[in-house]
C-alpha cells in the first residue's frame, strides 16, 4: 500500500503558493503528487478542495498585490448581490502598484477609504456601497439597482446609507448614477426582472408603484399580496416568472380576490419586459387614466 502523502493542516481549505508550501515542508516533487492540484503559475491547492468561483477569487488573491481588493461584479459576487461567479475577476488596486490586466482579470486603479474595504470569506472586497457605484459604471443603472434591491432585502444596506455615502463622495465618477439607486431602491423587488418592471414603469414617467403591499377589503379580510400597486388607482401589477406555473391555481384565487374587489390586475412576463416594455407603460398608463378607486385598505412593510 502506498504511503499516505504528507498534507500540511496548514495548507488545507484554500490554495497557497510554492513559498508557502515550502514554508509548511512540501517540495516541488510532493506538489506533482495526486494529493494537490495545480491552480496556475506558483498556485496550487488541495485536490479534493472544491472547483468553483471562490477557490478561484483565492487563487487570484495569490497572484496580486496586497493591497488589491476584489471590486465590481466580484465583489457583488461576494456580498451575495450576484449569484454567478463573474467573468473577468475584477480587482481595484492602488495607482502605484505594479499590476496589469492579464487573462482572466480587470484591473482598475483608484484610492479606496479604508471604510470601502471588507473582508468577505478572508477575502478583500469593496464594501456594499461602493460596489454599488462600481458595477453601474458606465451608466448601468439597471445592474446597480437590481443589486441594490437584493442588498435592502438582505439588510445589508439602507437607502439612507446609500446616499449618505454618495453626499461623502461627490464628484466621484458614477455618483450620480448611486443617487438615483438609492432613490429607487426598493426590498420589496422578489427578483431581477421585478426590479426590471418597476424601473421601466418609472422611467415611463409613471408613479412610483409600491413593492409587496398588503391590500385587504374593507372588513379587513385579506385580498392580495401584489408584485406592484398604485394605491391611488387601484391597479396592480404581478409578474410571472417561472414560479408562476407551479402556482397557478394559488395565484388565481388571489387574481380573482382583487378583480372582484375593484382592483385592475395586469398581469407580465419576461417577455414583455425584455421584449415590450412601451406596450407595459402604455397599457398602464391608460389604466391609471381611469383612476379607479377600489373599496380596499392597504399597508406596506418599510421599503
Amino acid at each position: 500500500m502506498a504511503p499516505c502523502p504528507h498534507r500540511p493542516p496548514e495548507l488545507l481549505g484554500r490554495p497557497f503558493t510554492t513559498a508557502q508550501a515550502r514554508a509548511a515542508g512540501l517540495t516541488r516533487e510532493q506538489l506533482r503528487g495526486p494529493a494537490w492540484r495545480r491552480l496556475g503559475p506558483g498556485v496550487y491547492a488541495p485536490a479534493d478542495l472544491p472547483q468553483g468561483p471562490t477557490t478561484e477569487l483565492w487563487a487570484a488573491s495569490l497572484r496580486l498585490p496586497g493591497e488589491a481588493v476584489f471590486a465590481g461584479r466580484t465583489a457583488a459576487y461576494l456580498h451575495g448581490l450576484e449569484p454567478d461567479g463573474p467573468s473577468p475577476i475584477e480587482v481595484i488596486v492602488p495607482p502605484s502598484a505594479r499590476v496589469s490586466a492579464r487573462a482572466g482579470l480587470t484591473v482598475w486603479r483608484a484610492e479606496l477609504d479604508p471604510e470601502d474595504i471588507q473582508l468577505k470569506g478572508g477575502l478583500r472586497a469593496t464594501a456594499v456601497d461602493r460596489t454599488l457605484l462600481d458595477v453601474g459604471l458606465p451608466s448601468s443603472l439597471l445592474r446597480s439597482l437590481v443589486m441594490a434591491d437584493i442588498a435592502l432585502r438582505k439588510g445589508l444596506v439602507g437607502r439612507s446609507d446609500l446616499h449618505e455615502w454618495a453626499a461623502r463622495h461627490q464628484g466621484l465618477k458614477g455618483v450620480s448614477t448611486l443617487r438615483r439607486v438609492a432613490e429607487l431602491a426598493d426590498s420589496g423587488a422578489a427578483s431581477p426582472l421585478e426590479t426590471e418592471l418597476r424601473l421601466i414603469i418609472v422611467q415611463g414617467g409613471l408613479p412610483r408603484p409600491l413593492t409587496q403591499a398588503t391590500l385587504r377589503s374593507r372588513d379587513g379580510r385579506f385580498l392580495g399580496r401584489p408584485d406592484l400597486y398604485f394605491p391611488d388607482h387601484g391597479v396592480a401589477v404581478e409578474f410571472d416568472g417561472q414560479a408562476h406555473r407551479y402556482a397557478l391555481h394559488a395565484d388565481n384565487q388571489r387574481q380573482n380576490l382583487l378583480i372582484g374587489a375593484g382592483i385592475a390586475l395586469f398581469r407580465f412576463t419576461g417577455l414583455d419586459v425584455r421584449g415590450n416594455p412601451q406596450a407595459i407603460v402604455g397599457q398602464l398608463r391608460e389604466a391609471l387614466r381611469k383612476n379607479h378607486s377600489p373599496a380596499v385598505r392597504w399597508s406596506q412593510a418599510a421599503a
